[in-house]
């Protein structure tokens, strides 16, 4: 396992040393929103393995995925114009949409014909989406169940082996994780609450009159 500890004002040499990391099918410990996640080639199903392993998690489970921007996003999914007005004002953010799949990706991501994506609000997470240019995994790095880990310590704590690079940026704030969330004739359904509050939400969805 290789170490890195994120310097601020150089995220490009953390950014390169993970897409190197990820081409190679390895699994990178990264800071997220407010916790520390996972991050996979979705493409690759061994490297997605890796990960479900990690985590002791139910390969039956989706795992959420990070892309760069909502450009990106639109090749993987379809994005209905109302959901595309939670994309505008909630991207990037901790706003994660599950949308019907437009291209397959390893079957461990998905959930049947639907994918969990987000262009994340963490400029290290942003920066490595936009940089490896198709989705990652971002799901939280801790046991399937358990609390999430905001240091690196308490993060590779709770895993099930070991993860090929750590980004380490200090202590992070902790809990909620981001909001999930679809739209369902025109109705916003919460599949896990988080950050952005369903109120929030509805707002953004109401007609203009």
């Amino acid at each position: 396992m290789k170490n890195l500890t994120l310097d601020p004002e150089r995220i490009d040499v953390a950014v390169e040393r993970a897409v190197r990391t990820l081409r190679d099918g390895g699994v990178v410990l990264f800071p997220a929103e407010r916790l520390y996640g996972l991050a996979a080639d979705a493409q690759n199903p061994e490297a997605v393995k890796k990960v479900l392993r990690l985590k002791g998690r139910d390969p039956g489970r989706p795992l959420p995925v990070i892309v760069g921007d909502a450009g990106v996003a639109s090749e993987w999914v379809l994005i209905p114009p109302r959901m595309a007005n939670l994309i505008r004002r909630f991207w990037p953010g901790p706003l994660t949409l599950v949308l019907p799949l437009r291209r397959r990706l390893a079957a461990e991501v998905t959930a049947g014909d639907e994918l969990g994506i987000r262009a994340p609000g963490n400029a290290l997470a942003l920066e490595l989406a936009r940089a490896f240019g198709s989705p990652l995994t971002a799901t939280s790095a801790n046991e399937s169940g358990e609390a999430s880990g905001r240091t690196v310590a308490e993060a590779l704590a709770g895993l099930s082996g070991e993860v090929d690079l750590t980004i380490d940026a200090g202590e992070l704030e902790g809990p909620p994780g981001s909001t999930v969330a679809r739209v369902r004739d025109g109705k916003v359904e919460i599949l896990r609450p988080g950050i952005v509050p369903l109120e929030a939400l509805q707002r953004c969805l109401k007609p203009i009159k």
